[in-house]
């Protein structure tokens, strides 16, 4: 089932700011309506949203997000290291339960690799992920 494009990718990271993709005509009126994804797009579109989304912000779903935003600045890698992997299996189940019954397509199965790597006063992770149906991307969060 497709969902509305809230995130752009470039090589695989996502854009800074969440938007709705709403194609537009010279007149400024909207053209064929939202743009929306499906297949593994929209698997990496679940991925990334869960990961930045805080855990509690969304009322009807409490358990729905990570802390990985408070960790991507963490100081020192080594020391947050579990707590990254932690989140990242969590949210992995979390949206496996969800997807239930969705096409093979936009269904996460195996994470490929994740790499975390300490940047000047941040740190960044790529994940490499596959679906039910084989398909492999690689998203990179910063």
């Amino acid at each position: 089932m497709s969902d509305l494009q809230v995130l752009t990718l470039s090589k695989g990271v996502p854009a800074q700011y969440a938007d709705l993709n709403l194609l537009t005509s010279n007149n400024g009126r909207f053209v064929d309506g939202p743009v929306f994804v499906s297949g593994i797009d929209k698997a990496v579109q679940d991925l990334i949203r869960g990961l930045l989304t805080v855990k509690g912000t969304n009322a009807l779903s409490p358990n729905y997000g990570t802390f990985i935003s408070s960790l991507i600045n963490a100081p020192n890698l080594p020391q947050i290291n579990s707590q990254l992997l932690e989140q990242i299996r969590f949210l992995l189940g979390y949206l496996n339960s969800f997807n239930v019954g969705q096409p093979d397509s936009e269904r996460i199965t195996d994470i490929i690799s994740i790499q975390s790597k300490q940047e000047t006063r941040s740190i960044s992770l790529q994940i490499t992920l596959k679906t039910a149906d084989n398909a492999v991307s690689t998203v990179v969060i910063s």
